[in-house]
């Protein structure tokens, strides 16, 4: 098929979070099988001088109303073998990635650009280019993949018409979320017990294969050990901690929006000991963890964005992984996995189908599930994770083969994504027929 997808944010044109991870690597899954045309806005603060782009000489102009607006276009095919299309509006103004203004004149752009483009079905993501749906083509089939419902997109009606939105039964308000729902012919969300179709995240595990991977020392895999336990020692040293296997390294790769709540979580840990990394903070030393890394300088380590290399070697030394709000960063617990880390996770629903919480005696389980609407539900389950690693009975080396023995990879995800796009686009010719 030639699949056409409106992406807000993507790997590797954004700064690396979560949701950009993950929607560059389904893309680049869905590029094994179809022909993939994305489009993207242009992050100003991206370093293009890292991918060959061509730039077309001629901006394109496009209309709302009677305002006209120019955009600059900017093309590359990726390694994995998508169409990647920037583009970026002149003059940059009014833009914001929470703003409805910009996205309306992004979704107008996209298809004026694109209008010749063969396409057998549109890709949107969340409300941002759902709003799309206003633009396409009758005929052509439509899906939205949505990372998080509560995120939909909510304006005053009078700003929605004025982009040309039909606003819709609201009481004054425009939801970009619930016209992309209502305009789409499927909606595919991340949590299976959700009102979406499912279809669960999955990782490329020829680019996340500890046994075989340069950025680690020494490769590993679920029957040797012995490269995660070098990857730990070789982390604690890189990142100024005692080195000490007999010490439980906690690695979490964000802080999520409660970081008063982890702030006490990991100072409460740090004493019994252990030791606790925190990833991809905006200011790693004036921060709220600024002032335990200066207290606990050997337990606790605080940095900002890493290089794949580094972020890498650090979830192969880690012997837990702590994810909150895992929406924000949907396949994070499976590379964490992929891995030989023991992820811990909150239970908001949804939370990816491989992690299992242990079970009491810690038999079987590849994870630890708390509570998040308990204040102290972190703390309860990091205090689970601690005695887990220090009970005698080798429980923790049969985690890490648990973990390191799943099928993570995107077969099973791409073959319930095939079946969504062969229903829609047969109900759509049955429709027109």
């Amino acid at each position: 098929m030639n699949l056409f997808a409106l992406v807000p944010r993507m790997i590797p044109f954004a700064k690396p979070d979560g949701v950009a991870e993950h929607t560059g690597e389904f893309l680049a899954a869905l590029a094994t099988r179809h022909r993939v045309v994305a489009i993207t806005p242009l992050d100003p603060d991206m370093d293009l001088s890292r991918h060959p782009l061509a730039r077309r000489i001629k901006p394109i102009e496009v209309r709302i109303g009677d305002r006209t607006r120019r955009f600059r276009i900017l093309e590359a095919d990726l390694p994995t073998r998508v169409h990647a299309v920037l583009l970026e509006p002149e003059p940059r103004v009014g833009e914001g990635y929470d703003l409805l203004e910009p996205w309306a004149w992004f979704a107008r752009a996209a298809f004026s650009y694109q209008s010749e483009t063969p396409k057998d079905a549109l890709l949107v993501f969340g409300w941002r280019t759902g709003i799309a749906c206003r633009d396409k083509p009758a005929a052509l089939p439509s899906l939205v993949v949505v990372h998080d419902p509560a995120d939909d997109g909510r304006f005053p009606s009078d700003q929605a018409l004025a982009l040309g939105l039909e606003p819709g039964a609201g009481n004054g308000e425009y939801s970009g979320l619930r016209q992309a729902l209502s305009s789409c012919d499927a909606a595919i969300g991340l949590d299976p017990a959700g009102p979406f179709l499912h279809v669960p995240p999955g990782i490329n595990t020829l680019e996340w294969n500890p046994s075989t991977d340069r950025a680690l020392p020494l490769g590993f895999g679920p029957k040797d050990l012995r490269g995660k336990r070098r990857a730990k020692a070789e982390a604690q040293y890189l990142f100024g901690l005692d080195i000490d296997p007999s010490i439980p390294l906690f690695v979490l790769p964000a802080s999520g929006e409660d970081r008063q709540g982890v702030q006490d979580a990991i100072a409460s840990m740090v004493t019994a000991p252990a030791q606790v990394v925190v990833m991809n903070e905006p200011d790693p030393e004036a921060g709220p963890f600024g002032a335990l890394m200066e207290r606990f300088p050997d337990r606790v380590h605080v940095t900002g964005a890493l290089e794949p290399p580094h972020r890498k070697l650090l979830l192969a030394a880690a012997d837990f992984a702590v994810f909150r709000h895992w929406r924000a960063d949907p396949t994070g617990p499976l590379k964490a996995l992929c891995f030989g880390a023991v992820v811990v996770i909150d239970d908001s629903p949804g939370f990816p189908e491989p992690v299992v919480d242990m079970d009491p005696e810690g038999r079987s389980g590849t994870g630890f599930v708390y509570d998040g609407r308990r204040r102290d539900g972190l703390h309860a389950a990091l205090e689970r994770a601690r005695a887990f690693f220090h009970h005698d009975g080798g429980l923790m080396d049969k985690a890490r083969e648990q973990a390191l023995s799943l099928d993570l990879g995107w077969e099973r995800p791409l073959l319930l994504m095939d079946e969504i796009l062969q229903g829609a686009v047969k109900n759509k010719t049955g429709a027109a027929s």
